[in-house]
């Protein structure tokens, strides 16, 4: 990063930076900033790994219309996987100007986009209570599916998305 732009991307492997400062010229224009060089750079490195095993839960209830058991509420939980796909992205929607950024920082808004999409496909799925259980695999692709662009924004890659557990009312599960 040079001036606050990206100014080159590596890929995985080793490097050796080197300047190709030019003496004269860097003490000449030095000597307003107290001869210290005015050519500044950054490297920032970007951990393209997956980060596994991200917890998600609905911390209120889906609300949904069943045709046997009327308006109910649910709840549902699981698990995704991410990484940064695009480290140029990433830089200028996410870091900015951070020294570092940690996965503990973006979590909880990656887990409210989650929630907002998880949210509106279960509800819309019109998949009766009682089904709900025999539908978690193809929740968890279509759910995937919802977030790619979300995610994308970012310059993240969902890697993968479950749907572990949808729970519904005591008196639902009895009568089910």
């Amino acid at each position: 990063v040079n001036e606050g732009q990206i100014a080159d991307i590596f890929k995985p492997g080793r490097y050796k930076l080197s300047t190709q400062n030019i003496p004269v010229l860097t003490k000449l224009k030095s000597w307003t900033s107290g001869f210290n060089s005015p050519f500044k750079a950054e490297v920032y490195f970007v951990n393209t790994k997956q980060f596994l095993n991200q917890k998600w839960g609905t911390s209120n209830g889906i609300l949904l219309k069943d045709p046997k058991f009327g308006t109910l509420t649910i709840r549902a939980r699981g698990n995704f996987a991410f990484r940064v796909n695009d480290a140029s992205h990433f830089f200028k929607n996410i870091l900015g100007t951070h020294k570092s950024y940690e996965t503990k920082d973006i979590i909880g808004q990656l887990k409210t986009v989650v929630l907002s999409g998880i949210t509106d496909m279960i509800a819309e799925s019109k998949v009766p209570v009682e089904e709900m259980a025999t539908q978690y695999d193809e929740f968890s692709i279509e759910g995937k599916n919802r977030l790619k662009n979300e995610f994308k924004q970012y310059g993240f890659e969902v890697i993968n998305f479950k749907i572990e557990n949808i729970s519904l009312p005591p008196e639902i599960q009895k009568a089910v």
